[in-house]
């Protein structure tokens, strides 16, 4: 399974981002620390909330769950950090999720996955519709005509692509913050 969450930098997820009422919220003392420790503490805060935004998201689907998301269910760690990509873990239950993140200037980009399926990501910067973008991608990737193809929510409000009125295991995620919208589409099947 595989989650996404991008985060438009621009906009604060809380002005009190740094009173321990927030944080205490949120993050577990390690994260914390991890946070207060690192050059940035502000973009580091959001690099965390979005590691565990796309390991819900993952979770939620792998596990048919119904939306009740804790935050302090989701222990995240980064334990790589070159010049274009963290590296890192989410950890919920016995599950455990390998994510990688991208931060550039304006927005954080991660990914949360349980496998190593090859992935296709794509990022905007605009206002769009990225439910039809997944099934644009889909379409093309398959030559499937893009007329079968319906993105449908079932009792939990977990998307998933159907072709005609079958049901696809195909794992997809996608995300929208501010001015950014993003998805992510496995190429294989789950």
């Amino acid at each position: 399974m595989i989650g996404n969450d991008v985060i438009d930098l621009e906009i604060l997820l809380s002005e009190n981002w740094d009173t321990s009422r927030y944080l205490n919220k949120l993050f577990l003392p390690t994260e914390q620390e991890f946070i207060f420790h690192s050059a940035e503490p502000n973009i580091y805060l959001q690099l965390l909330w979005s590691l565990k935004e796309a390991a819900y998201k993952a979770h939620q689907r792998r596990f048919n769950l119904s939306r009740a998301y804790n935050p302090l269910q989701f222990s995240s760690q980064v334990y790589s950090e070159t010049k274009n990509e963290l590296l890192g873990k989410v950890e919920t239950g016995n599950a455990i999720y390998q994510t990688s993140s991208i931060i550039s200037k304006d927005h954080i980009h991660s990914i949360a996955r349980e496998d190593t399926k090859d992935l296709i990501k794509s990022i905007f910067e605009t206002p769009i519709d990225l439910k039809k973008e997944i099934l644009l991608e889909y379409s093309r990737l398959y030559s499937i005509p893009i007329k079968e193809l319906s993105i449908q929510k079932n009792e939990n409000q977990i998307p998933f692509l159907y072709r005609n009125k079958l049901k696809l295991e195909i794992d997809f995620s996608f995300s929208h913050h501010g001015k950014f919208s993003a998805f992510i589409l496995a190429l294989t099947n789950s």
